[in-house]
């Protein structure tokens, strides 16, 4: 709707409405207006946002919004409008005009080459594409920023191409604007398939506008969600909106092979080189992980040159056995909201550990899963107190109990009768009865009767 408007004359009718609808409704209502006000892009548009933030309805919402800035904003495109009348945009004379140099005209034309179908004509379709190709790779007085970010989304609804032909181009450039916009092209082209490359990418790119956009699209897309699409490749939206308001049904889960991608890459040395980037790629990933993968990423952020002063990064850590290091970390000088935020973290654990403990309710469904968090129950260690930096890094070195501590023979076809073979020495059996995996051998009848 607002791009109907904006492009027919009217942005003054679609701001007006935008700015009355911002008044009410959810987040998500509000977040999908700010991104069209910041599309539309005139100084009134950009004022609307700015006093958003400033009632204090969501300021961070408006931020990232003014702060996620994409270019060329509508009214810009319609000030240029008629550089090619509509009379001039037929196909052919579309791609003469391209191929005739580098201007605003030249962009315009462009614009409009970008949303025709691949030609039928072979011949006709790679002239078409190495016309927008040479304008992105020219620079005069008249072919500078606009005019290539304009190509290349072109481009990027045209083009099939390999994800490595994506990365080649965003090496070629210094320019943030046209890096961005490359890589929003391969992630609405290629999705999940562009995250290796992204993370390649991460290790290096200078700028932290584009280093949000490869460390979100890898966490997004690992989770198997839609991160951009081809709709983003002309108008993208809001960053936080993406991954705030995810299109698509939301998968909050991410396979252990990624989870195991990211820690690797993260114990390699390789970080976003921005600090805030590189604190919340940790901060995120402190989600998917437990267990012995827990205190992998813990001794990562143990390193932290500044750790009691972002504690916040634990924020979303929610394995239990955690408590020890974060109790004695609690006891550590830090800033009053890095304490409380720490306090409230320990507070969230302790209730957690308390519903995964025996006679509590730990998982009952007849799965694998479930009978490794039974028997992870039952083998949990002792509470453990942490007193000093060097019992820190003791405690971060142990290993923990995993499934790889016992092996799982099932005995029946249904896979509801299991043998567990310690790998300390000991066996014992289990059985999927009465809704959930009990112990069924000897010892356990035997503790049952005292």
């Amino acid at each position: 709707m607002t791009y109907a408007l904006v492009m027919s004359g009217k942005q003054e009718h679609a701001t007006d409405l935008l700015e009355r609808h911002l008044n009410s409704g959810s987040k998500f209502k509000h977040a999908v207006i700010l991104s069209a006000l910041r599309n539309i892009g005139t100084q009134r548009a950009t004022g609307i946002i700015q006093r958003y933030g400033e009632g204090g309805e969501d300021r961070n919402l408006a931020e990232n919004t003014l702060a996620d800035e994409d270019y060329p904003v509508l009214f810009e495109m319609y000030d240029r409008w008629n550089l090619v009348l509509p009379t001039a945009r037929t196909r052919d004379n579309l791609r003469t005009i391209v191929q005739s140099g580098c201007d605003q005209r030249t962009a315009m034309a462009s614009y409009w080459l970008g949303f025709f179908a691949p030609n039928p004509d072979p011949n006709v379709e790679e002239a078409e594409l190495q016309a927008l190709e040479k304008i992105v790779h020219t620079n005069t007085p008249t072919c500078e920023m606009m005019e290539h970010v304009i190509a290349l989304k072109s481009l990027g609804l045209r083009l099939k191409k390999t994800i490595n032909y994506w990365v080649h181009l965003a090496g070629e450039t210094s320019n943030v604007w046209e890096r961005h916009q490359i890589v929003i092209n391969a992630w609405g082209r290629w999705g999940r398939k562009f995250a290796p490359a992204a993370l390649t990418m991460l290790k290096t790119e200078p700028a932290q506008y584009i280093q949000w956009e490869l460390m979100d699209g890898n966490l997004e897309t690992r989770q198997g969600n839609v991160f951009r699409d081809e709709w983003d490749i002309w108008l993208p939206t809001n960053l936080l909106a993406v991954m705030e308001f995810p299109e698509g049904p939301l998968r909050p889960t991410m396979e252990q092979a990624d989870v195991e991608t990211l820690l690797k890459w993260l114990e390699s040395g390789a970080r976003p080189k921005d600090a805030w980037v590189s604190n919340h790629l940790v901060y995120n990933l402190f989600r998917w992980v437990s267990e012995e993968d827990t205190r992998r990423l813990l001794r990562m952020f143990n390193a932290h040159p500044q750790r009691n002063q972002n504690w916040w990064i634990l924020g979303r850590l929610q394995d239990p056995d955690a408590l020890p290091l974060l109790r004695y970390w609690a006891t550590l000088p830090a800033p009053k909201d890095q304490a409380e935020m720490l306090a409230g973290f320990i507070r969230s654990l302790e209730t957690r550990g308390k519903s995964h403990a025996p006679g509590g309710h730990a998982c009952c469904q007849a799965t694998e899963a479930c009978l490794v968090e039974q028997l992870s129950v039952a083998t949990a260690p002792a509470e453990t107190e942490i007193q000093n930096e060097a019992e820190v890094r003791a405690w971060l070195n142990q290993k923990t109990g995993t499934a790889a501590g016992y092996d799982i023979h099932y005995t029946d076809d249904l896979e509801r009768c299991a043998k567990v073979r310690r790998k300390g020495g000991g066996e014992e059996h289990r059985k999927y009865l009465y809704d959930c995996w009990r112990r069924t051998d000897a010892a356990q009848k035997n503790a049952d009767s005292k």
